[in-house]
């Protein structure tokens, strides 16, 4: 199993991120630079279940703007919630995504010191990891 937040930031496609769109992804780590950043962290979640492959994890997403451009950064994080939102059960890295949903709505969080506003949304997603030879609990 990935770091479901790195999963997640590879999903997101290049008409929200990448490319030409202005938007840089970063995992673990806001960076200073550039600007416009989503950054993906894993935040814990619920407590695993002892007897079942079934975690319930959350990663939030924080996402900040150019200097004073409040509505462009919550344009960004709400194109990034209806991205994730729904998804649909899959298969993702060897591990069966069973839903994503979002832990309230996306919030700000306020202005950086360069005047860039930030927004979070947080994320809960219901995994079923793949087996392996190390876990004690069983596959549903």
């Amino acid at each position: 199993m990935s770091s479901p937040a790195l999963t997640m930031s590879g999903m997101l496609p290049t008409s929200i991120v990448g490319g030409t769109t202005g938007w840089t992804v970063k995992v673990g780590k806001l960076v200073d630079n550039p600007a416009q950043v989503v950054c993906f962290y894993d935040t814990g979640g619920q407590n695993p279940n002892p007897a079942w492959l079934l975690d319930t994890v959350m990663v939030q997403v924080i996402t900040r703007a150019g200097p004073n451009s409040y509505n462009d950064g919550w344009n960004q994080a709400r194109k990034i919630r209806d991205f994730f939102l729904g998804f649909e059960s899959a298969d993702v890295g060897g591990d069966r995504w069973v839903s994503v949903i979002c832990q309230g709505d996306t919030g700000f969080i306020g202005y950086d010191d360069k005047e860039r506003p930030t927004f979070s949304t947080n994320f809960r997603i219901i995994i079923e990891p793949a087996t392996d030879s190390i876990t004690k609990r069983e596959p549903l």
